[in-house]
């Protein structure tokens, strides 16, 4: 019988807050698809995070798995919205609940807004949290 061990979630000090014009560049620039929306009683954010997880097998068959966060980007914002437009050749950004035929060009990207509970936001928040309030 093969044995899972989980070294949990890793993450590392790089947390910047950013602009929505650089919070969409950097989940472009990695193929996400996605960004997160995350409410807390100190504020509402958006954010996108990069990782990577490593996994090898023991000699004893146990199969060891970690995920490690490298970087977190995240921008404060007033409310959930589901989509996030980046225009590059335009130079708009749009946080927004409406997609329309304004947002139909070759060069408009599309990002979807998440606010589901996810393992990984769950452990970055406090980290978050943190760099917000030393930054204020």
């Amino acid at each position: 019988m093969e044995k899972i061990k989980s070294l949990g979630i890793i993450v590392e000090d790089f947390i910047k807050e950013v602009t929505l014009e650089e919070l969409a560049q950097v989940a472009l620039e990695h193929n996400y698809k996605t960004i997160w929306y995350v409410k807390t009683k100190k504020g509402e954010i958006l954010g996108t995070l990069l990782f990577r997880t490593d996994s090898k097998i023991l000699d004893d068959g146990t199969y060891l798995v970690r995920h490690l966060i490298v970087a977190v980007y995240y921008v404060s914002v007033s409310g959930y919205q589901r989509f996030l437009f980046y225009d590059h050749a335009r130079e708009t950004t749009e946080y927004t609940d409406y997609d329309d035929d304004r947002h139909h060009y070759n060069t408009t990207y599309s990002l979807s807004v998440l606010r589901y509970p996810h393992p990984f936001t769950e452990v970055i928040l406090p980290y978050v949290l943190k760099n917000m309030e030393e930054n204020t």
